[in-house]
């Protein structure tokens, strides 16, 4: 999409809840859904370091930010799906 000066912009979307955040890391234990890492440490913001939300199905595609459609993926697993 282009704006009225020729640069690309891009759609807002509105940022994921933390309440939704929260159920998602709660829901996966804290573990990557792809390789399994865990999260370690004794409180939600020790153990979530190194983890990433992210949706099944792109929100470019479509995918919303419901619980359902999000997972909880570490920095390796979710990076590597962009090479």
């Amino acid at each position: 999409m282009l704006d009225a000066k020729g640069g690309v912009t891009r759609r807002v979307r509105p940022p994921i809840l933390n309440s939704i955040r929260k159920d998602v890391y709660q829901r996966s234990s804290y573990s990557c859904a792809l390789c399994g890492l865990e999260g370690k440490g004794d409180t939600h913001e020790d153990r979530i370091k190194g983890f990433a939300i992210d949706h099944v199905v792109p929100h470019a595609a479509g995918g919303s930010s419901e619980l359902e459609n999000l997972q909880v993926l570490c920095r390796k697993c979710n990076s590597s799906k962009w090479f």
